[in-house]
């Protein structure tokens, strides 16, 4: 309780400090070359320890907390009573001078606390710092008379021993009866005591309401809101005054009839168009209300009907909002909005406008038709003329008027006209063949048929009129004349009829059948004339002339030779001769075409005489030039020789051909037994003898040739052989078990008995008694057992046989498995049958990790039995934490690539949830940012507003509680990471503001150090 009641009263004791160092300095602008020494008392107070330990005294005295009966319990009643005193103290409001000045402020300040402190007499003449200091000192010293008014107060020890003995006395802490154990009683007390003494509303009132206090002190301390009003009696405004820096105010404009409201200016400057102005008061303004003097415009409608009335400022053009102005039309007239009367002008006073119409006939259709067909249309004003088209020009009639008269002016309804029409009058003129009129015979476009005149005669033909069509321009009708037909018959030698061919007067030409043929002749109709009547023509028949043509084996022609069909013969020319052939001409016959023909040669005979060796002929063979080659007869045998006839060449003539004869090789053939050549030796009939090649050997048998003779027709010589002796040994084993002999060609011997062998069934092996001694080895078959090879369920997939000495067997494929290699597990080949069942190896795949420009990290490999692998390390990037993306470990490789997570961490330097500081007490603030990704920026937002850039932010005189936060923002604008919030409450009560107050007017004056000082003080 002891440091409480020690702070509260260290504060007053500055507070008062502050308003005498305040009233002294402020001072100065006044009075030049004033004096430092007192004039009252005989005190030496020229030192600061003087000076603060009067002031200490005389706070003691004037807080005797233990007078006085009223409740001081709250600590807002303190704040308030004091608040409250210091207004009373500083009543700048009832002098007389003018305040609007920080100056004049702070000399009001010191001029009170001159009166209270009775300097001169309670309104001596202050203007002098002098008068003031020593005055003020003095009335200090008396009021601070620690020591029985006359005491030494120059001693800092005595003053401050003094001022706690008298602040005990004062306010009795253990005498009166107020229980001061306790803070808020300390506190109530100074209260309560320093109300009393004050006197804020008789001495012992209740000061203890904070709005009191704050009011009273906002209203000394506050700024000056002058409100003023443009043109006098335009309106009237409320809300200004003195008011509290840093409070949010509204001042209000209203209107006086008449009148309304504009702006708000400042300085001939708007700062609001709004009539409730709201704002933060920083500093003292002079507003004025502007308001303009309106008057009433009233716009009517033509019969009076008011359309818009409203209130216009003078000067201003008024203007209409409403909807177009209108005006109902008749059947003759409507009427178009054009404007109002009179014409629009400034506003100077009330005005009515009535809507101006300009009047416009109605219109109307007027119609002409023609066979019910709008042939003009035209749309007329009411009263206006009326102008009939031209007349229509209508095929086939001609126009008569229309029906109906046509008015001289539109009426006020719609007209239809119709056309009346005439029909032309045509002629339809018949005329002869040469044009001459026959008759003429009118019609029109009504006319369906007309009487036809006869047609004029014609000599060989019949006539009638040309079709025609009453056509609406008069026509010209023709007679049409067919000619009689008449036939010209034409017939054979016979007088048969080929064909009847029609014609007429006007048939030029005829086309004739063909002439009846006739071989050998050619034919023609006689000739003969087109006559009227119809005729007969016959043909007419000439022999044809042919040519005979005699040609050579070239085809060059010998002779040309005419004939007919009338010819019974022709001479032949003579036959070319040809050399070693007879020729006559090949029969023919005068056919009626010509002919031609060629000559027919047969060649002359010659003979070609094969002789023998004597001379005597063999046979005589025919052949001619044209002869290529001749059958040879068969040459005369010669035993042991071959034959052939010499060579020749058949030219004409005939010749003699003689034998020649080769004597034959023959060939003595040796083989072997099997009949295999051995040698081949030649020899012929001419031959004595041939060298024997030698004997082919043959195991177990000595050999030599048969006897043979060298006969002309080749022979076959054979070897002859004895069979030999040999042993057939048996073994078993590598052991001997028995020799048996025998000869060669021998086919069976007795074995011994094969010895017997755990394990296998013996045999002797296959043998053969050859040429030869033979070893016969046992041979042991094993038995035979089955591998079978089974699948993971146990299926049979192979069967397959082995013996003890089967080193490897052919295995079955092992059944596959997705995403396995299988292979047979391993097994022995050993005596009993055995089951072999698969093993299985996972396929290795391989997992590649690759960064973000997809270059390889690390490869992994994995199988389908693998749950997880061990991943390389994720690449580093700036500011972010890395991970690799979400996988699954799929049977074909995977590609993983990493993800990036911000990690940039950002913090504000001894960071406190919250925390509290005084008014307007400025902070700095620095933000530790760890991984700060490129190109990114800190920023400080400030109740949730970016105040801008940089590692640190100092936010500078706060008057209300804010929230202060720093965030990472990247290069794109992004918020990457952001602090937490801290919140600070900024201490607003009395004493906070007011020592913020002093500290800034005392900054003015004494710069910033003072602040320092105060604040450790407080």
């Amino acid at each position: 309780m002891e440091r409480v009641f020690n702070k509260n009263i260290k504060i007053l004791s500055i507070l008062f400090t502050l308003i005498i160092v305040f009233g002294t300095v402020t001072a100065v602008p006044f009075v030049t070359g004033a004096a430092e020494g007192f004039s009252g008392g005989d005190g030496d107070n020229s030192s600061e320890a003087n000076v603060d330990s009067a002031i200490t005294n005389r706070i003691n005295a004037l807080t005797d907390i233990s007078g006085g009966d009223g409740d001081n319990s709250s600590e807002a009643n303190i704040d308030s009573a004091i608040t409250n005193r210091i207004n009373a103290l500083t009543d700048i409001s009832g002098g007389d001078g003018d305040r609007s000045s920080e100056a004049n402020i702070d000399s009001a300040i010191t001029n009170r606390i001159n009166a209270l402190t009775d300097i001169s007499g309670g309104d001596g003449d202050l203007s002098s710092e002098a008068n003031v200091d020593s005055t003020m000192m003095n009335r200090i010293n008396a009021l601070t008379d620690i020591s029985g008014g006359d005491g030494d107060l120059s001693s800092e020890a005595n003053v401050d021993s003094q001022t706690v003995y008298r602040l005990n006395e004062t306010i009795g802490l253990s005498g009166g009866d107020g229980d001061n154990s306790s803070e808020a009683n300390v506190d109530s007390h100074i209260v309560y005591r320093l109300s009393a003494t004050i006197g804020l509303s008789g001495g012992d009132g209740d000061c203890f309401s904070e709005a009191n206090v704050d009011s009273y002190i906002e209203s000394v301390i506050g700024e000056n809101i002058n409100l003023t009003v443009a043109p006098d009696g335009g309106g009237s405004v409320s809300g200004g005054g003195k008011v509290a820096r840093g409070e949010e105010i509204t001042v209000s404009a209203a209107p006086s009839e008449g009148y309304r409201f504009v702006n708000w200016t400042e300085n001939g400057t708007e700062v609001s168009a709004n009539a409730d102005y709201t704002f933060t008061v920083t500093q003292s303004r002079e507003l004025t209300a502007n308001f303009i003097k309106v008057y009433t415009v009233r716009f009517e409608n033509y019969d009076g009907t008011e359309l818009q009335s409203g209130e216009v400022a003078v000067g201003e053009m008024p203007s209409y909002t409403g909807d177009t102005p209108e005006k109902p039309g008749s059947p003759e007239y409507t009427y178009i909005f054009t404007g109002w009367t009179p014409e629009l002008t400034e506003v100077t006073g009330d005005a009515t406008y009535k809507a101006a119409y300009s009047s416009n006939p109605v219109n109307y259709t007027v119609k002409f038709l023609v066979d019910g067909k709008v042939y003009a249309e035209s749309t007329v004003a009411f009263g206006m003329s009326i102008t009939a088209p031209e007349d229509p020009d209508t095929d086939y009639y001609d126009f008569t008027g229309w029906d109906g008269e046509i008015p001289a002016a539109m009426p006020a309804e719609n007209l239809t006209f119709n056309a009346e029409f005439t029909p032309i009058e045509y002629i339809a003129k018949f005329v002869d063949k040469d044009g001459e009129t026959v008759a003429e015979i009118p019609y029109t476009v009504e006319t369906e048929n007309i009487t036809n005149p006869d047609v004029p005669v014609r000599d060989h033909y019949t006539g009638k009129w040309e079709d025609y069509t009453l056509a609406p321009e008069g026509i010209t009708v023709k007679p049409v004349y067919t000619p009689v037909e008449y036939c010209v018959t034409f017939v054979n030698e016979n007088g048969e009829t080929v064909e009847n061919v029609p014609y007429t007067v006007e048939t030029e030409s005829i086309t004739n059948p063909a002439v009846p043929a006739k071989t050998g002749y050619s034919a023609a109709w006689e000739s003969y004339t087109l006559l009227p009547g119809g005729f007969t023509v016959k043909p007419v028949y000439t022999a044809i002339e042919y040519i005979a043509k005699f040609v050579d084996k070239d085809g060059e022609t010998v002779a040309e030779i005419p004939y007919t069909v009338e010819t019974q013969s022709i001479t032949n020319p003579d036959v070319p001769v040809r050399d070693h052939y007879t020729g006559k001409w090949e029969d023919y016959t005068l056919v009626p075409e010509g002919i031609t023909v060629k000559p027919v040669y047969t060649p002359v005979e010659y003979y070609v005489t094969f002789v023998n060796e004597n001379g005597e002929t063999v046979e005589n063979v025919p052949y001619t030039v044209e002869t290529e080659s001749i059958t040879n007869p068969d040459v005369p045998a010669k035993t042991g020789y071959s034959a052939a006839w010499e060579s020749y060449t058949l030219i004409p003539g005939g010749f003699t051909v003689k034998p020649v004869y080769t004597a034959i090789e023959y060939i003595a053939k040796f083989v072997d037994i099997n009949g295999e050549t051995v040698a081949e030796i030649p020899y012929t009939v001419e031959t004595e003898s041939i060298t024997n090649p030698d004997v082919p050997e043959l195991e177990g048998r000595t050999g030599v040739w048969e006897s043979y003779t060298l006969i002309p027709e080749g022979i076959t010589v054979k070897p002859v052989y004895e069979a030999n002796e040999y042993t057939a040994t048996f073994v078993a084993d590598g052991r001997e078990v028995q020799k048996v002999t025998f000869t060669y060609g021998q086919q069976t011997i007795d074995p011994p008995a094969v010895p017997a062998k755990e394990g296998y069934e013996g045999r002797w092996e296959s043998y053969s008694l050859g040429a030869g001694d033979i070893t016969i080895n046992a041979v042991y078959s094993v038995v035979e057992y089955t591998v079978k090879f089974v699948n993971e369920a146990g299926e049979t997939v192979g069967e397959l046989t082995y013996t003890v000495e089967t080193e490897s067997i052919d295995e079955p494929a092992v059944p596959a498995k997705d995403y396995y290699t299988g292979e047979w597990e391993e097994y022995t080949l050993t005596t009993g049958s055995i089951t072999v069942k698969p093993v299985y190896t996972a396929i290795e795949y391989t997992a590649t990790f690759v960064d973000e420009n997809d270059e390889t990290v690390g490869e992994v490999k994995y199988t389908v039995e693998t749950e997880s692998i061990t991943e390389p390390e994720v690449p580093g990037k700036a500011g972010y934490a890395g991970k690799w993306e979400e996988y699954t470990l799929t049977p074909e490789g995977i590609t993983v690539r990493p993800v990036y997570e911000n990690i940039t961490g950002i913090e504000i330097k001894d960071f406190k949830e919250q925390s509290e500081i005084g008014y307007r007490e400025d902070v700095a603030y620095t933000a530790d940012a760890t991984d700060l990704p490129e190109g990114a920026e800190i920023h400080w937002f400030v109740n949730g507003e970016d105040v801008g850039a940089g590692e640190s932010y100092t936010a500078e005189d706060p008057t209300d509680d804010y929230t202060i936060q720093a965030k990472v923002i990247d290069k794109d604008g992004n918020v990457v990471e952001e602090s937490p919030t801290a919140k600070v409450k900024v201490r607003n009560g009395f004493f906070d503001r007011l020592k913020a107050f002093f500290a800034e007017l005392i900054e003015k004056i004494l710069g910033k150090a003072i602040i320092g000082l105060l604040t450790s003080i407080c």
